[in-house]
């Protein structure tokens, strides 16, 4: 199992209608335990338990709260929150309940081999998710079955008016119902594969010889490395839209650069005529242009990597005909010191030339939402003689506007993309 990974598949299922491979098999019915329960990655993970037996995890229907310890429990999620029920279920009682997966004669995996794939997975794609980390640590939406659902409504609402000061309380409240203007996120699965034969797959067996996971850990890292295109919006899901126009005002998937509200500032003095004075100033300029919407911080100051060499240099303050001044911090420490920015960091996958990304991180801006943690599934092909391995999850940023006033004429977000042009 080896070779280099460069194929990452997004995959939608769109007013009823598969783009992709994978969608057009779960639409399909191909891997769908039965019609009225439709797909779960877990029927895809067939293991064998000390017992000799082979199961399948799959949800049960039931949410539960999540607690550590449980065999439910995701990691990082705190206590309490609402998570699918899963139980591990024979696969002989599946078939014998007329429920036959479409891995039913696939060979199964020992569980510490799977769980020896999810940590190389787990642990590659989250050397790449810089933007989306950040995304998570502000405001994360998970816990909720996201193979069951392809988009998520969610409200954008205008400002219900101003309070009144008196002595008494007699004076009339304004009484005005703020307005709601829906919006629509579709919710893709992000996916990479690899395959290893029948025969190798029993040699690694037979030798007592681990598998292999480097492949899968490049797969990982693909999904991951898409990912965080999306948050920055590198690659652009903007037009990947579903619903109608006439009844969502946003409709698809945005990230940092493409996001339809943000905010643009596009006069940047370019890092060929880098002078630390101005660089500042540019930054302070962006932040006003947020509080000016009444997007106050916490900010998070991302810069391409063309920045890089520049912010790293001593903090100088003059012109030559001044005399130069040089302060005992770099740019970027000085740039750490504005107020109301609470971190500033470069993104291996920011490439774009001079820009900057000034980000509101709370609730108001920005969110993670996670409807499927990275998950290693498996089938068989060709007879049996190749298994499948792929490496799929369903997330994506919501980055929100809100209307400014009580008009829903004018919609901002709490972004402010800096450009020279």
């Amino acid at each position: 199992m080896a070779g280099f990974i460069d194929r990452v598949e997004v995959d939608f299922i769109t007013n009823g209608a598969p783009e992709g491979d994978l969608a057009a098999d779960m639409l399909s019915g191909r891997f769908t335990v039965e019609p009225r329960v439709g797909f779960d990655p877990g029927i895809l993970r067939p293991v064998i338990q000390n017992d000799g037996k082979k199961y399948c995890k799959i949800k049960t229907g039931r949410m539960i709260a999540n607690k550590k310890g449980d065999p439910s429990y995701v990691v990082n999620e705190p206590d309490g929150v609402q998570v699918p029920e899963t139980k591990h279920i024979p696969l002989q009682r599946m078939i014998n309940n007329g429920t036959v997966p479409f891995t039913f004669n696939a060979s199964s995996l020992p569980h510490e081999t799977w769980r020896r794939i999810d940590t190389a997975v787990i642990r590659a794609s989250r050397d790449r998710l810089n933007a989306w980390n950040d995304l998570v640590a502000a405001n994360s939406y998970s816990g909720f079955d996201g193979m069951s659902v392809t988009a998520i409504v969610r409200d954008t609402m205008t400002d219900s008016g101003a309070a009144k000061v008196d002595m008494d309380t007699l004076t009339d409240d304004l009484n005005d119902a703020p307005l709601y203007d829906p919006d629509i996120l579709p919710l893709p699965i992000i996916h990479a594969g690899a395959a290893i034969s029948q025969r190798r797959l029993a040699q690694s067996r037979n030798a007592g010889m681990p598998l292999d996971t480097t492949q899968l850990e490049q797969c990982g890292r693909r999904c991951a490395e898409t990912l965080e295109n999306i948050t920055i919006g590198m690659t652009d899901l903007s037009s990947l839209v579903i619903g109608s126009s006439t009844d969502f005002t946003r409709r698809g998937i945005y990230g940092f650069r493409t996001q339809a509200d943000r905010i643009t500032k596009i006069d940047l003095t370019a890092s060929a005529s880098f002078v630390a004075e101005t660089f500042v100033s540019e930054v302070i300029a962006m932040r006003e242009l947020a509080r000016a919407q009444k997007f106050y911080g916490p900010f998070v100051l991302y810069y391409s990597t063309t920045w890089d060499q520049y912010l790293a240099r001593d903090y100088v303050v003059g012109t030559s005909a001044q005399g130069y001044t040089t302060v005992d911090k770099t740019v970027l420490q000085r740039v750490e010191m504005i107020e109301g920015i609470t971190r500033v960091a470069m993104l291996d996958l920011f490439t774009s030339t001079d820009e900057l990304l000034l980000v509101q991180m709370n609730s108001e801006t920005v969110q993670a939402v996670d409807g499927l943690d990275w998950t290693t599934v498996q089938w068989t092909k060709d007879g049996g003689a190749q298994t499948i391995l792929r490496v799929m999850g369903i997330k994506v940023p919501s980055l929100r506007a809100q209307y400014v006033g009580t008009s829903t004429s004018t919609r901002k977000s709490g972004i402010v993309h800096g450009t020279t042009s």
